[in-house]
């Protein structure tokens, strides 16, 4: 007897229980589908958002390819050239400028006459642009007067101090370029040399100033003693 009443509680017990755990279950199911409906709305209106964010963003690229495509200027790109040509031209660049009237800028066929190089300071003979050629002992108008003298030049070009010419030496003035006649004169490297009244180095025994002196026929110098 004690058994079967114990059985029936036993039954009756775990028929609340079956029941009670389905009331849970079914009442959580109906939390979750609450929840989900609550969020569902945040989600669609932050993908809008985005979607109207993207749509703004393509709309921005579409306009500038098309200001790119079709030519139309940017503002920014128009303000820097405007200022880019306000700017005044480089000195250098500017036209009209006078340019210095010497020797030196004439076309060389202009050339006639003795002209002097700015660098070297060396006069040189052009007759219609054109310089002799060789070393030469002629006649020209004078550089530093007027008339004509004979002169050394090489190539056109005046020379000065000790030359060599016609198998023997002379001595041509540093300033007036004319040859020296008679005369005992330092050389442009320091030694000195007795030129006769030919204008020739002299060698062996010279009258000069009143007495006589013996220059050397291989060296041209003086010997002493």
């Amino acid at each position: 007897m004690n058994f079967r009443k114990h059985y029936k509680l036993y039954k009756k017990g775990k028929s609340w229980c079956v029941m009670a755990l389905s009331c849970a279950i079914v009442s959580l199911g109906l939390m979750g589908v609450a929840n989900a409906d609550d969020v569902q709305p945040t989600i669609d209106n932050n993908s809008i958002l985005s979607s109207q964010m993207a749509q703004g963003s393509d709309a921005n690229v579409l306009t500038q390819e098309n200001k790119e495509t079709t030519g139309e200027p940017d503002e920014s790109k128009v303000t820097l050239n405007k200022e880019a040509d306000d700017q005044p031209l480089a000195q250098s660049e500017k036209a009209g400028q006078p340019k210095a009237s010497s020797d030196e800028n004439k076309p060389l066929e202009q050339l006639n006459g003795w002209h002097q190089d700015q660098n070297t300071k060396q006069w040189t003979y052009y007759t219609n642009g054109q310089t002799s050629q060789g070393r030469n002992y002629v006649n020209l108008p004078t550089i530093n007067g007027q008339g004509n003298n004979w002169y050394l030049v090489d190539n056109g070009t005046v020379l000065s101090g000790v030359q060599q010419w016609a198998g023997t030496y002379y001595y041509f003035d540093p300033s007036t370029y004319l040859r020296v006649d008679n005369n005992y004169v330092q050389s442009q490297w320091g030694d000195w040399y007795m030129f006769g009244q030919d204008g020739r180095i002299a060698t062996k025994v010279y009258q000069w100033a009143g007495t006589y002196y013996y220059f050397d026929p291989s060296t041209y110098l003086r010997v002493d003693n």
